[in-house]
Protein backbone atom coordinates (compact mmCIF):
# COMPACT_ATOMS: atom_id res chain seq x y z
CA UNK A 1 0.00 0.00 0.00
CA UNK A 2 1.40 3.53 -0.82
CA UNK A 3 2.14 5.65 1.52
CA UNK A 4 0.20 9.37 1.70
CA UNK A 5 1.97 12.16 0.32
CA UNK A 6 3.50 14.22 3.17
CA UNK A 7 2.01 17.33 0.76
CA UNK A 8 -1.28 16.88 1.13
CA UNK A 9 -3.42 19.03 3.00
CA UNK A 10 -4.49 18.61 6.62
CA UNK A 11 -7.71 19.40 7.83
CA UNK A 12 -6.69 21.04 10.98
CA UNK A 13 -4.08 23.07 8.92
CA UNK A 14 -7.26 24.33 6.95
CA UNK A 15 -8.76 25.86 10.23
CA UNK A 16 -5.63 27.59 10.86
CA UNK A 17 -4.93 31.17 10.24
CA UNK A 18 -1.99 32.19 8.44
CA UNK A 19 0.58 34.24 10.48
CA UNK A 20 1.42 36.45 7.71
CA UNK A 21 -2.00 37.21 6.47
CA UNK A 22 -2.48 38.68 10.54
CA UNK A 23 0.31 41.01 9.81
CA UNK A 24 -1.17 42.71 6.81
CA UNK A 25 -2.37 46.26 8.10
CA UNK A 26 -6.25 46.77 8.12
CA UNK A 27 -7.12 49.42 5.12
CA UNK A 28 -7.70 52.99 6.67
CA UNK A 29 -10.91 54.19 6.70
CA UNK A 30 -10.91 57.28 4.03
CA UNK A 31 -12.94 60.29 4.15
CA UNK A 32 -14.82 61.11 0.76
CA UNK A 33 -13.21 64.96 -0.02
CA UNK A 34 -17.23 65.68 -1.14
CA UNK A 35 -18.62 64.86 2.60
CA UNK A 36 -15.50 66.58 4.17
CA UNK A 37 -16.65 69.64 2.41
CA UNK A 38 -20.37 68.96 2.90
CA UNK A 39 -19.82 68.91 6.55
CA UNK A 40 -17.14 71.95 6.68
CA UNK A 41 -19.75 74.06 4.88
CA UNK A 42 -22.57 72.96 7.50
CA UNK A 43 -20.67 74.22 10.34
CA UNK A 44 -19.58 77.49 8.62
CA UNK A 45 -22.74 78.20 7.91
CA UNK A 46 -23.97 77.27 11.41
CA UNK A 47 -21.31 79.01 13.04
CA UNK A 48 -21.89 82.78 10.99
CA UNK A 49 -25.51 81.92 12.24
CA UNK A 50 -24.05 82.31 15.40
CA UNK A 51 -21.95 84.89 14.91
CA UNK A 52 -24.55 87.47 16.59
CA UNK A 53 -25.15 85.90 19.56
CA UNK A 54 -21.58 84.75 20.42
CA UNK A 55 -20.57 88.33 19.98
CA UNK A 56 -23.98 89.41 22.89
CA UNK A 57 -23.11 86.83 24.79
CA UNK A 58 -19.26 88.38 25.46
CA UNK A 59 -20.87 91.38 26.27
CA UNK A 60 -20.52 92.45 29.97
CA UNK A 61 -22.89 95.49 31.18
CA UNK A 62 -25.34 96.99 29.50
CA UNK A 63 -24.31 100.42 27.74
CA UNK A 64 -26.69 103.66 29.06
CA UNK A 65 -28.67 105.40 26.28
CA UNK A 66 -30.30 108.77 26.88
CA UNK A 67 -33.07 108.81 24.47
CA UNK A 68 -34.60 107.14 21.83
CA UNK A 69 -33.41 109.62 18.77
CA UNK A 70 -29.76 108.25 20.07
CA UNK A 71 -30.46 104.69 19.06
CA UNK A 72 -28.48 104.12 15.97
CA UNK A 73 -26.82 100.82 14.09
CA UNK A 74 -23.94 100.92 15.93
CA UNK A 75 -26.49 100.15 18.68
CA UNK A 76 -27.38 97.25 16.80
CA UNK A 77 -26.83 94.08 18.92
CA UNK A 78 -25.95 95.31 21.92
CA UNK A 79 -26.80 94.76 25.64
CA UNK A 80 -28.16 98.87 26.67
CA UNK A 81 -30.30 100.37 29.15
CA UNK A 82 -33.17 102.92 28.46
CA UNK A 83 -35.59 105.19 29.82
CA UNK A 84 -38.64 104.69 27.86
CA UNK A 85 -42.59 104.58 28.43
CA UNK A 86 -44.31 101.74 27.23
CA UNK A 87 -48.16 102.61 25.45
CA UNK A 88 -49.86 99.62 26.95
CA UNK A 89 -53.07 100.47 25.44
CA UNK A 90 -51.58 98.72 22.66
CA UNK A 91 -49.52 95.91 23.65
CA UNK A 92 -50.14 93.06 21.65
CA UNK A 93 -49.46 89.09 22.25
CA UNK A 94 -46.17 87.11 20.48
CA UNK A 95 -46.74 83.67 20.58
CA UNK A 96 -44.75 81.60 18.37
CA UNK A 97 -46.16 78.30 18.86
CA UNK A 98 -48.81 76.44 21.41
CA UNK A 99 -46.38 75.55 23.92
CA UNK A 100 -45.43 78.44 25.10
CA UNK A 101 -47.48 81.55 26.91
CA UNK A 102 -45.46 83.92 24.12
CA UNK A 103 -43.89 87.60 24.93
CA UNK A 104 -45.83 91.21 24.96
CA UNK A 105 -44.78 93.26 22.16
CA UNK A 106 -45.42 96.92 22.82
CA UNK A 107 -44.69 100.50 21.19
CA UNK A 108 -43.04 102.88 23.33
CA UNK A 109 -44.54 106.65 23.82
CA UNK A 110 -43.69 109.73 21.99
CA UNK A 111 -41.24 107.80 19.66
CA UNK A 112 -43.37 107.71 16.49
CA UNK A 113 -43.04 103.85 16.83
CA UNK A 114 -39.39 104.22 16.70
CA UNK A 115 -38.65 101.91 19.31
CA UNK A 116 -40.75 98.43 20.69
CA UNK A 117 -40.45 96.56 23.91
CA UNK A 118 -40.57 92.62 23.97
CA UNK A 119 -41.72 92.21 27.56
CA UNK A 120 -41.99 88.67 29.15
CA UNK A 121 -45.87 87.76 30.27
CA UNK A 122 -45.09 86.01 33.14
CA UNK A 123 -44.56 87.83 36.56
CA UNK A 124 -41.64 84.69 37.58
CA UNK A 125 -39.12 86.53 34.76
CA UNK A 126 -40.17 89.67 34.31
CA UNK A 127 -37.37 92.75 36.50
CA UNK A 128 -38.79 95.43 38.15
CA UNK A 129 -39.97 97.99 35.51
CA UNK A 130 -42.04 100.51 37.72
CA UNK A 131 -39.21 103.15 37.22
CA UNK A 132 -39.83 102.51 33.20
CA UNK A 133 -35.95 101.67 32.57
CA UNK A 134 -35.69 98.63 30.54
CA UNK A 135 -32.28 96.68 29.86
CA UNK A 136 -32.27 94.04 26.80
CA UNK A 137 -30.87 93.48 23.29
CA UNK A 138 -31.51 96.06 20.71
CA UNK A 139 -32.38 94.81 16.91
CA UNK A 140 -34.22 96.34 14.11
CA UNK A 141 -38.11 95.01 14.06
CA UNK A 142 -37.40 94.34 10.67
CA UNK A 143 -35.28 91.56 11.30
CA UNK A 144 -37.83 89.76 13.95
CA UNK A 145 -40.07 86.86 12.74
CA UNK A 146 -43.08 88.61 13.31
CA UNK A 147 -43.02 91.56 11.59
CA UNK A 148 -44.88 90.92 8.86
CA UNK A 149 -47.47 90.34 11.38
CA UNK A 150 -47.46 92.68 13.06
CA UNK A 151 -47.70 95.19 9.80
CA UNK A 152 -50.97 93.20 8.88
CA UNK A 153 -52.33 93.97 12.10
CA UNK A 154 -51.36 97.96 11.86
CA UNK A 155 -52.86 97.69 8.47
CA UNK A 156 -56.09 96.13 9.60
CA UNK A 157 -56.55 99.32 11.36
CA UNK A 158 -56.84 98.01 15.03
CA UNK A 159 -56.99 100.89 17.28
CA UNK A 160 -57.21 102.03 20.53
CA UNK A 161 -58.13 105.99 21.43
CA UNK A 162 -55.21 108.42 21.71
CA UNK A 163 -56.00 111.53 24.21
CA UNK A 164 -55.36 115.01 21.89
CA UNK A 165 -54.42 118.15 23.57
CA UNK A 166 -57.05 120.33 23.20
CA UNK A 167 -55.16 123.34 22.20
CA UNK A 168 -53.61 120.67 19.40
CA UNK A 169 -57.47 119.98 18.35
CA UNK A 170 -58.07 123.79 17.85
CA UNK A 171 -54.68 124.39 16.13
CA UNK A 172 -55.71 121.37 13.59
CA UNK A 173 -59.20 122.54 13.26
CA UNK A 174 -58.14 126.12 12.65
CA UNK A 175 -55.34 125.07 9.90
CA UNK A 176 -58.00 122.22 8.70
CA UNK A 177 -54.91 120.15 8.91
CA UNK A 178 -55.30 115.88 9.58
CA UNK A 179 -52.03 115.49 10.94
CA UNK A 180 -51.67 115.64 14.71
CA UNK A 181 -49.94 115.33 18.00
CA UNK A 182 -51.44 113.31 20.90
CA UNK A 183 -50.37 114.41 24.42
CA UNK A 184 -47.34 111.68 24.83
CA UNK A 185 -45.74 113.67 21.41
CA UNK A 186 -46.76 110.94 18.61
CA UNK A 187 -47.60 112.54 15.51
CA UNK A 188 -50.84 110.89 13.76
CA UNK A 189 -52.09 111.62 9.90
CA UNK A 190 -56.18 111.18 10.31
CA UNK A 191 -58.31 110.76 8.53
CA UNK A 192 -62.48 112.59 8.18
CA UNK A 193 -63.81 109.19 9.39
CA UNK A 194 -61.49 108.27 12.11
CA UNK A 195 -63.68 108.36 15.32
CA UNK A 196 -63.42 110.80 17.87
CA UNK A 197 -65.20 110.39 21.54
CA UNK A 198 -64.92 113.69 23.57
CA UNK A 199 -65.86 114.27 27.36
CA UNK A 200 -67.98 117.23 27.85
CA UNK A 201 -68.60 119.33 31.34
CA UNK A 202 -71.44 121.34 32.42
CA UNK A 203 -70.49 124.80 32.51
CA UNK A 204 -72.98 126.33 35.66
CA UNK A 205 -74.06 123.04 37.22
CA UNK A 206 -72.38 120.70 39.75
CA UNK A 207 -73.74 117.48 41.47
CA UNK A 208 -74.07 116.80 44.79
CA UNK A 209 -73.80 113.52 46.55
CA UNK A 210 -75.30 113.49 49.67
CA UNK A 211 -75.00 110.17 52.20
CA UNK A 212 -77.32 109.69 55.38
CA UNK A 213 -75.42 110.76 58.38
CA UNK A 214 -76.51 111.98 61.43
CA UNK A 215 -78.14 114.88 61.45
CA UNK A 216 -79.24 114.56 58.17
CA UNK A 217 -81.17 111.20 57.38
CA UNK A 218 -83.72 111.85 54.69
CA UNK A 219 -84.32 113.66 51.56
CA UNK A 220 -85.68 116.89 53.50
CA UNK A 221 -83.08 117.20 56.14
CA UNK A 222 -80.21 117.29 53.47
CA UNK A 223 -82.36 119.84 51.29
CA UNK A 224 -82.46 122.03 53.81
CA UNK A 225 -78.93 121.95 54.78
CA UNK A 226 -78.00 122.69 51.38
CA UNK A 227 -80.78 125.58 51.26
CA UNK A 228 -78.72 126.77 54.59
CA UNK A 229 -75.49 126.90 52.66
CA UNK A 230 -76.93 129.03 49.66
CA UNK A 231 -76.01 126.25 47.61
CA UNK A 232 -79.30 124.84 46.97
CA UNK A 233 -82.06 127.45 45.82
CA UNK A 234 -85.04 126.04 47.06
CA UNK A 235 -87.14 122.99 47.25
CA UNK A 236 -85.52 121.39 44.22
CA UNK A 237 -86.02 117.29 44.10
CA UNK A 238 -83.15 115.58 43.50
CA UNK A 239 -82.50 113.45 40.25
CA UNK A 240 -81.73 110.14 41.69
CA UNK A 241 -81.85 108.64 45.19
CA UNK A 242 -81.03 105.25 46.97
CA UNK A 243 -82.30 104.60 50.79
CA UNK A 244 -78.98 106.34 52.21
CA UNK A 245 -77.73 108.92 49.10
CA UNK A 246 -79.54 111.84 47.44
CA UNK A 247 -77.85 113.54 44.45
CA UNK A 248 -78.48 116.76 43.63
CA UNK A 249 -77.54 119.22 40.69
CA UNK A 250 -77.01 122.74 41.63
CA UNK A 251 -76.19 126.13 40.36
CA UNK A 252 -72.35 126.38 40.60
CA UNK A 253 -71.44 129.34 38.41
CA UNK A 254 -68.04 129.42 39.57
CA UNK A 255 -67.45 125.97 39.39
CA UNK A 256 -66.94 122.66 41.58
CA UNK A 257 -63.80 124.42 43.87
CA UNK A 258 -66.61 126.93 44.88
CA UNK A 259 -69.12 124.49 45.52
CA UNK A 260 -67.55 122.26 48.11
CA UNK A 261 -65.97 125.35 49.33
CA UNK A 262 -69.41 126.24 51.06
CA UNK A 263 -69.89 122.52 52.05
CA UNK A 264 -66.96 122.49 54.04
CA UNK A 265 -68.27 126.09 55.53
CA UNK A 266 -71.09 125.18 56.59
CA UNK A 267 -69.79 121.58 57.75
CA UNK A 268 -71.45 119.00 55.49
CA UNK A 269 -68.39 116.62 55.46
CA UNK A 270 -71.10 113.79 54.37
CA UNK A 271 -71.74 115.67 50.94
CA UNK A 272 -69.71 115.48 47.75
CA UNK A 273 -69.63 117.97 44.72
CA UNK A 274 -68.37 117.07 41.29
CA UNK A 275 -68.41 117.99 38.23
CA UNK A 276 -71.51 116.68 35.63
CA UNK A 277 -70.24 115.01 32.65
CA UNK A 278 -71.18 113.68 29.60
CA UNK A 279 -69.20 111.63 26.62
CA UNK A 280 -70.16 111.83 23.26
CA UNK A 281 -68.83 110.15 20.15
CA UNK A 282 -68.20 111.33 16.29
CA UNK A 283 -65.95 111.54 13.46
CA UNK A 284 -63.29 114.26 13.31
CA UNK A 285 -64.98 115.68 10.18
CA UNK A 286 -67.91 116.47 12.56
CA UNK A 287 -65.64 118.63 15.00
CA UNK A 288 -66.12 122.71 14.51
CA UNK A 289 -65.33 125.70 16.87
CA UNK A 290 -67.40 127.94 18.36
CA UNK A 291 -64.67 130.70 19.69
CA UNK A 292 -62.21 129.09 21.54
CA UNK A 293 -64.59 125.62 22.22
CA UNK A 294 -64.57 122.78 20.56
CA UNK A 295 -68.31 121.17 19.64
CA UNK A 296 -68.54 118.06 17.86
CA UNK A 297 -72.34 117.70 16.22
CA UNK A 298 -74.67 119.68 17.80
CA UNK A 299 -73.31 120.75 21.09
CA UNK A 300 -75.39 120.25 24.29
CA UNK A 301 -76.15 122.93 25.73
CA UNK A 302 -74.49 124.32 28.81
CA UNK A 303 -71.91 121.78 28.27
CA UNK A 304 -68.11 122.43 26.92
CA UNK A 305 -65.74 119.99 26.09
CA UNK A 306 -63.47 119.40 28.54
CA UNK A 307 -61.08 116.61 27.00
CA UNK A 308 -60.93 114.47 23.53
CA UNK A 309 -59.55 110.55 21.88
CA UNK A 310 -59.13 110.06 18.61
CA UNK A 311 -58.61 106.41 17.35
CA UNK A 312 -55.32 105.16 15.67
CA UNK A 313 -53.27 102.46 15.16
CA UNK A 314 -49.63 101.69 16.61
CA UNK A 315 -47.12 103.50 14.70
CA UNK A 316 -44.48 101.47 12.96
CA UNK A 317 -41.70 103.66 12.07
CA UNK A 318 -39.24 102.71 8.78
CA UNK A 319 -35.97 101.48 10.36
CA UNK A 320 -37.58 100.62 13.99
CA UNK A 321 -35.82 98.99 16.62
CA UNK A 322 -36.76 96.49 19.14
CA UNK A 323 -35.54 96.15 22.79
CA UNK A 324 -35.62 92.33 23.81
CA UNK A 325 -35.76 92.51 27.72
CA UNK A 326 -36.19 88.83 28.00
CA UNK A 327 -32.62 88.53 26.74
CA UNK A 328 -28.95 89.42 28.47
CA UNK A 329 -25.58 88.20 27.54
CA UNK A 330 -25.70 85.34 30.03
CA UNK A 331 -29.18 84.24 28.25
CA UNK A 332 -26.45 83.19 25.77
CA UNK A 333 -23.36 81.26 27.85
CA UNK A 334 -24.11 77.74 25.55
CA UNK A 335 -23.39 79.32 21.99
CA UNK A 336 -19.57 79.23 22.86
CA UNK A 337 -19.71 75.66 23.65
CA UNK A 338 -21.53 75.37 20.56
CA UNK A 339 -19.00 77.19 18.20
CA UNK A 340 -16.30 75.47 19.77
CA UNK A 341 -17.42 72.16 18.91
CA UNK A 342 -18.47 73.66 15.33
CA UNK A 343 -14.84 74.38 14.58
CA UNK A 344 -13.44 71.53 16.24
CA UNK A 345 -15.63 69.50 13.55
CA UNK A 346 -14.63 71.99 10.94
CA UNK A 347 -11.25 71.50 11.86
CA UNK A 348 -11.38 67.81 11.84
CA UNK A 349 -12.38 67.74 8.71
CA UNK A 350 -10.32 69.93 6.57
CA UNK A 351 -7.35 67.99 7.92
CA UNK A 352 -8.98 65.01 6.45
CA UNK A 353 -9.70 66.92 3.04
CA UNK A 354 -6.37 68.26 2.96
CA UNK A 355 -4.66 64.57 3.40
CA UNK A 356 -7.07 63.39 0.92
CA UNK A 357 -6.11 65.70 -1.68
CA UNK A 358 -2.30 64.95 -1.05
CA UNK A 359 -2.78 61.69 -1.69
CA UNK A 360 -3.94 62.20 -5.20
Amino acid sequence: MANESSDAPNEANLNELDPELVKLPRPKTRIRPIMAMAIIGICLTIGVRLAGDLRFSQLGNPTLVDSVSALNSDLENTFIEIRVHPDRTQALRVVPNRSTSGQVLVPTLGTNGALWLLLPTTAWNAKDATNEVYQGRLSRLADMDFHDALKAHVAKGTVAMRPIALSEVRKALNATSLEVLDVSGDRFLLQPTTAVQITETATDRVRILAVSTDPYRDEASWSLALQSAGILPGEIAPVSSTTTSWTFDVPAPHGAADITAKLRAAKLFAAQATEIRSTRTGTWSELGMDGDDILLGNAKPGFRTQSLLVSAPPLVATGAFLLDTTEEPGTYWYVIIIVLLLAAFALLFATALFQSIRRR
